[in-house]
């Protein structure tokens, strides 16, 4: 009997943070034995059983012509930036992308089952209501909570008015190897990587709260949406729980076995900080069956490898 033919899946922004772990993750969950991978970015970093191709994915045509060739089941859209004072630039990676991603594949009819959407807990802002549930109020303060707010109202419409199939996976604070030094706690682990002994550090503001997830559940968390969510559903991928960004930065001192001083910078502590938020992450258990496997201090180790 012929082996099962694969199914093809596309991963957008595949040599980033989360794209790495993300099909690092194929192997170790088994999904390379259903899927033939292929992974999309501006650099190329080879992982295993995963084909590689190197593409400017702001170009709307060169984004055509490859899911015309490839012909996709299954997308996933990884490719984001974080911050920045450029805020067209910011909407065009976070949110257009994902707009012309949708368009293609109506207009072109792409045959797929799912696609997977990356938003943000930073969609929800302001909003004073905690646990923060997906049917809650959108109210962000940040260019990048304002992309992604923007990015779920472009997955609805094409969702409801022309049955484009999807998913928005809304992830809270993320930590893991390869963390970005523009996140906050990437710039933790990068500067308490290259203290010395007695050197400092230079933070913002440690007082706020936020909902943590290791990088490797939250991945798992993307699988399982990309395959069992019901069509149109965002999930918050989150703990459930908030920590104290100081407790992190001590935790992450204490692991490092260096004496380091900590050092508050002023003029980096926003006026509109929100001072706690985390998730209810209820709707991603109940249709899902994910569930939280590591720690935050497991997360917080990796991370300083």
């Amino acid at each position: 009997m012929n082996a099962q033919k694969r199914k093809k899946l596309v991963v957008l922004g595949s040599s980033g943070f989360i794209g790495r772990h993300f099909l690092s993750h194929a192997a170790a969950g088994g999904y390379d034995a259903q899927f033939e991978i292929v992974g999309i970015d501006k650099v190329d970093i080879p992982v295993p059983g995963v084909r590689l191709m190197v593409a400017d994915l702001s170009d709307r045509n060169s984004l055509e012509r490859i899911l015309v060739t490839e012909q996709p089941e299954y997308i996933v859209n990884l490719a984001g930036i974080f911050q920045g004072d450029d805020m067209d630039r910011i909407i065009a990676v976070n949110a257009t992308l994902s707009k012309h991603l949708m368009d293609i594949v109506l207009l072109r009819k792409i045959p797929v089952t799912n696609i997977l959407l990356i938003g943000s807990a930073a969609e929800y802002g302001m909003n004073a209501s905690l646990p923060i549930r997906e049917c809650d109020r959108l109210d962000p303060v940040t260019p990048y909570g304002i992309s992604k707010a923007l990015q779920s109202h472009y997955a609805r419409y094409y969702n409801i008015n022309h049955g484009v199939p999807l998913n928005i996976a809304r992830t809270f604070n993320i930590i893991g190897k390869y963390i970005s030094p523009s996140l906050s706690i990437g710039s933790f682990v990068k500067q308490i990587k290259d203290a010395r002994a007695h050197d400092s550090i230079h933070v913002g503001n440690l007082n706020a709260k936020r909902d943590y997830l290791d990088i490797v559940d939250v991945v798992a968390a993307f699988w399982k949406i990309l395959l069992n969510g019901r069509n149109g559903n965002i999930y918050n991928v989150c703990s459930g729980r908030s920590i104290l960004m100081r407790d992190i930065v001590e935790q992450l001192i204490t692991l490092s076995g260096k004496e380091i001083d900590i050092i508050v910078e002023q003029k980096w502590i926003r006026q509109n900080d929100i001072a706690d938020i985390y998730g209810d992450n209820g709707l991603l258990k109940n249709h899902t069956d994910w569930s939280e496997k590591s720690t935050v201090s497991a997360a917080l180790k990796k991370a300083l490898e």
